[in-house]
C-alpha cells in the first residue's frame, strides 16, 4: 500500500477545487450512466461532483487567499492487495474510510474521519505520462480531496 499526500496534481489548491474535481471525473467520460463512478464520503457512497466542489470550496473559514484550501491523498493498493479484495469498490471505500480515520487521528485533536470534509474517487486505470498508454496490471487506486479545515471550525 502506498499513500501520497500532495497539494494537488491539477491546478493549485489556493482557490476552487473545480479543476481537480473535473480532472478526477476523466474516467467517467467514457462510461454510460449505469457504470458512472461517483465520489464518496465518510457516510455516503454516491456524491455528485457539484456536492464535492460546493462542500470543499465553502469550507475555508479564517484562511487567507494565499493559504491552501484543500489537499489530495492518493491511496494505491498493491496488485496483490487488489487481488485479495477482488477489486471490490466497497472494500476500497471501506479501507479509504479507515485511512481517513487514521489521518484525522494524527492531528491529535480527537478528530475522526467523519469530522473532516473529504471525498474519495476510485479510479481503475493509470496512463503512462510519456507513452499515453494505460499501464498494465491492476491499477485501481483512490484519490481523496480533503479540505484543510474540518467541519467544526
Amino acid at each position: 500500500m502506498n499513500i501520497k499526500v500532495s497539494s494537488t496534481e491539477k491546478g493549485n489548491n489556493k482557490g476552487s477545487c473545480q479543476q481537480l474535481v473535473d480532472y478526477l471525473n476523466k474516467e467517467n467520460e467514457k462510461k454510460d450512466i449505469d457504470t458512472y463512478r461517483h465520489f464518496f464520503s465518510h457516510t455516503e457512497d454516491m456524491v455528485t461532483s457539484y456536492e464535492v466542489q460546493s462542500a470543499i470550496d465553502s469550507n475555508h473559514r479564517k484562511l487567507s487567499k494565499k493559504d491552501s484550501k484543500f489537499f489530495m491523498l492518493t491511496i494505491s493498493p498493491s496488485e496483490l492487495e487488489l487481488w485479495h479484495i477482488k477489486c471490490s469498490e466497497k472494500a476500497l471505500r471501506d479501507y479509504t474510510r479507515e485511512v481517513m480515520n487514521a489521518y484525522a487521528a494524527n492531528f491529535n485533536k480527537g478528530l475522526k474521519g467523519e469530522d473532516l470534509v473529504w471525498f474519495g474517487k476510485i479510479e481503475e486505470y493509470r496512463i503512462d505520462k510519456k507513452t499515453k498508454v494505460p499501464k498494465p496490471g491492476l491499477q485501481w487506486h483512490v484519490h481523496v480531496v480533503v479540505s484543510r479545515r474540518d467541519n467544526q471550525q
